[in-house]
């Protein structure tokens, strides 16, 4: 019908993914670590941004729940040391963006908590005094998370 009326375009523009569908599925991976890996999550969300850039879709805008959520997965990923790396380096490279908030601070320190690795509480120990680096430099931050 829709067709015919030459609106099929309108309901795909109706029905789409969005960064809260993305979001909502990052969770549910994050939830079953043994399912998908966090490179799978991590490389989903790559690809959201990146399809964010070429399309300029506000509804593709990577937020700071999708990184959450695979931040938490590095860290529920029972890959030790690897995992607290892995959420490290998203945390660094999504707080360039502007897409972390106290949540993903306390998500990485909690990755090196379970990492077993002998250096584990000096390297969370680093991760905090990051986040508090970043409420002294951005009040507005603080109060925002």
């Amino acid at each position: 019908l829709l067709k015919q009326e030459g609106q099929e375009g309108v309901l795909a523009e109706m029905v789409k993914p969005n960064i809260r569908s993305y979001s909502t599925l990052l969770d549910a991976y994050s939830r079953n670590p043994h399912k998908k890996t966090a490179e799978e999550s991590e490389m989903l969300l790559d690809r959201v941004r990146r399809r964010y850039e070429e399309t300029d879709d506000p509804d593709l805008a990577v937020n700071v729940y999708a990184v959450n959520s695979v931040l938490l997965h590095w860290s529920k990923s029972n890959r030790g040391v690897e995992g607290a790396i892995g959420g490290t380096a998203l945390l660094n490279r999504m707080k360039e963006e502007g897409s972390v908030d106290t949540i993903s601070y306390n998500t990485v320190i909690d990755a090196w908590a379970r990492s077993g690795d002998e250096d584990a509480g000096v390297k969370a120990e680093s991760i905090l005094r990051k986040m508090q680096s970043k409420a002294e430099e951005d009040v507005s931050w603080a109060a925002a998370t």
